[in-house]
């Protein structure tokens, strides 16, 4: 009965501690919840857009979830501008409470644009949420060096048409021989 007893208390512990828990839930838009990692893709747009987000970050859990550090942080900007804004301070939120930013992005013309989003907390999961967001502005530019640029199409047929004209001499030399 003393087993039984002790196992009763350890199981009714592990479960309290697993109702008190924060948990980060990041919407991008605001009312989409996104997993950790996840890819946002603008897509394409026209050079010279300036392209907005609004992110929320909410505590889905039954405690305190802790925004920790610096709360937001941007990385890896490729062929990008990108400004922060109504970025939170370090500070606690209360569970079903949330916090809104805003991200502006001004991509450079004619390229494909890429930066990570990193927030920061003490949740138990995710204690560094990433976010990725990628787009194309205007018409990115072609790489020149490449063999598979589009004019490959034309010069496979000048290669058949040199190869044909090389197949009827031969045969015009043989027939006049």
């Amino acid at each position: 009965m003393g087993r039984l007893l002790a196992v009763a208390m350890a199981i009714t512990l592990f479960a309290g501690a697993l109702a008190a828990q924060q948990d980060i839930d990041v919407q991008v838009p605001v009312g989409t919840s996104v997993l950790n990692g996840h890819t946002e893709n603008d897509g394409k747009s026209a050079n010279g857009d300036i392209i907005s987000y609004t992110v929320r970050i909410a505590n889905a859990g039954s405690s305190n979830l802790a925004l920790t550090g610096s709360v937001v942080q941007g990385s890896g900007y490729k062929n990008v501008q990108v400004n922060l804004t109504n970025v939170p301070a370090a500070q606690s939120l209360a569970p079903a409470g949330f916090l809104d930013f805003d991200i502006s992005v001004d991509p450079d013309k004619d390229s494909d644009w890429s930066f990570n989003v990193t927030i920061t907390s003490d949740d138990p999961t995710d204690p560094s949420f990433v976010l990725k967001f990628k787009g194309t502005q205007g018409k990115p530019k072609k790489d020149e060096g490449c063999s598979t640029s589009d004019s490959s199409g034309t010069s496979i047929l000048m290669l058949l048409a040199l190869a044909s004209a090389g197949v009827v001499a031969t045969r015009l030399r043989r027939s006049h021989a």
